[in-house]
């Protein structure tokens, strides 16, 4: 029953990373059927903080019930996807031996660089393809990946890219293909994102004799000059980088063009603090929204910045909810037996993944995967290849 369960897992990382397969109601099935395989292998549960989440997603399924959020069924079920791995983790971490965890690990980053050259292969081909993901069907039916795909990759190429700095010179080679993805797919913020984090490491790396004070005073100047300076940084970067489509927002922020991606995402995550602010306690619920009229300021959430549209749809309660939930994951992330590298670049990725969350969606299965799973087993030490006896 356990090598069917894992195999199921495997099913749904495929299912899930590979964006041409990806389908909420597959997945859903898939984690179903988990777990009721999962119970005759692991059939008991103590009292864990994990259980919570059990208690915050009936509770938001509770207020759609009762027409107080107002979203299709299906949104709440990334509830579930999102948060479903790190159960597969704190379970797997008692029931899988060390070599089944370290194959699990590779596995989930075979399925990743593969999707992710084929992404490359085709973006080759069809430039700026994944640009009319955004705006019509035509590329539907083909395996290209969206917002979701490109921000996971980011936060995979952050783990090559810390361990390619600490001698592991084949990981660069994957670094480099991951770069050259993340301009072709046109990505702005997944991209800005990896360079920030990049420089961050490659401070700690190269500045490790410097005083951690100092090492911090470097890697903040080196954030907030940019963004003092940000007009002559943009029109740098804008000269380096060849994807047109990225160079034209850079030149909408040079010129202070406000209908500009970053600049409306400003007024887009104005919109879901304001609705905080009125309704500080409860928010306004999961409301439903169509983006075919783009109608932000009448459902009164953004919906371009995952944790200031979480307080407008639910309040101080869903704040609380995830300050629980994130505080006692470090704590569970901080108790695991990997290196003190193993440890760092996880809370490299993690800082990746607060920054990205604050411009845009972040929550769904596929970064679940990446932040639940695949952080907590590089953390664990099933990241570097070992001997198992």
């Amino acid at each position: 029953m356990k090598t069917l369960n894992k195999w199921i897992f495997c099913l749904y990382v495929i299912v899930t990373l590979t964006p041409i397969l990806s389908s909420s109601y597959i997945q859903m099935a898939l984690v179903v059927l988990w777990g009721l395989t999962i119970i005759p292998v692991f059939p008991y549960v103590g009292k864990d903080w994990k259980l919570f989440i059990f208690v915050w997603i009936v509770y938001a399924i509770l207020l759609r019930m009762i027409g107080f959020s107002t979203a299709a069924w299906g949104n709440y079920g990334i509830y579930v996807l999102f948060y479903y791995p790190l159960f597969v983790f704190s379970i797997y971490r008692h029931i899988l031996n060390d070599k089944e965890k370290h194959c699990m690990v590779n596995f989930i980053l075979a399925v990743a660089m593969l999707n992710m050259l084929y992404n490359i292969y085709f973006l080759i081909r069809h430039p700026g393809a994944n640009q009319e993901l955004n705006f019509s069907d035509m590329y539907a039916g083909c395996n290209l990946g969206n917002s979701g795909f490109t921000f996971v990759i980011m936060l995979i190429l952050i783990l090559y890219l810390f361990y390619a700095l600490h001698g592991k010179i084949l990981y660069l080679l994957v670094v480099m293909a991951g770069g050259l993805y993340l301009v072709i797919s046109s990505k702005t913020t997944a991209f800005l994102v990896f360079l920030i984090i990049a420089y961050i490491i490659f401070v700690e790396r190269f500045a490790v004799k410097i005083k951690k004070e100092q090492r911090i005073l470097i890697e903040c100047m080196g954030i907030v000059l940019p963004l003092v300076l940000y007009k002559p940084v943009l029109i740098l970067l804008s000269h380096i980088i060849s994807n047109q489509y990225i160079v034209e927002r850079l030149n909408a922020l040079i010129v202070g063009d406000t209908s500009s991606t970053y600049l409306s995402r400003t007024g887009l995550a104005k919109i879901s603090f304001h609705t905080f602010l009125s309704h500080p306690v409860f928010g306004i619920g999961y409301v439903k929204a169509d983006f075919s009229k783009i109608d932000y300021v009448t459902t009164g959430i953004g919906h371009h910045s995952e944790f200031i549209d979480h307080l407008g749809r639910y309040g101080l309660v869903g704040g609380i909810v995830y300050i629980i939930i994130w505080y006692n994951y470090f704590k569970t992330f901080n108790s695991y037996s990997g290196t003190k590298e193993d440890h760092h670049v996880g809370i490299m990725i993690f800082i990746a993944f607060m920054i990205y969350s604050f411009l845009n969606n972040s929550m769904d299965a596929m970064s679940g995967i990446v932040i639940f799973y695949l952080v907590s087993a590089v953390a664990d030490g099933y990241f570097e290849k070992k001997k198992y006896y």
